[in-house]
């Protein structure tokens, strides 16, 4: 199944999984949206998306938050009961696992 079809002006789907004259078609509806997320193609274990499925999205670049401040205030509100504590922390080791070891000491 592709997704590509839905994004064209017709904003249909085939599920051919029935096959033949069973596939059912599913037209998108008014006000549907698509908002897709990924990490780089680059990134071990991934593919880049196809020219005909990365053309039909406005491609944006975020990079790593490395800031270990930023970090600990986005772990508090997005974990609920969690001690205060333990979010600075949380913070640090994301910090060393993830931005020291992936993208290289600043």
């Amino acid at each position: 199944m592709s997704v590509c079809s839905v994004l064209e002006p017709g904003r249909t789907l085939t599920l051919a999984e029935k096959g033949g004259a069973g596939a059912e078609v599913i037209t998108a509806a008014p006000g549907f949206r698509l908002v897709g997320t990924m990490n780089p193609g680059g990134d071990y274990g991934k593919k880049e998306l196809s020219p005909a499925l990365s053309n039909r999205f406005t491609q944006i670049w975020v990079p790593a938050i490395e800031d270990q401040a930023e970090l600990a205030a986005i772990i508090q509100s997005r974990i609920t009961g969690t001690v205060t504590f333990t979010c600075p922390l949380l913070a640090m080791l994301w910090s060393l696992l993830v931005c020291d070891l992936y993208f290289g000491p600043n």
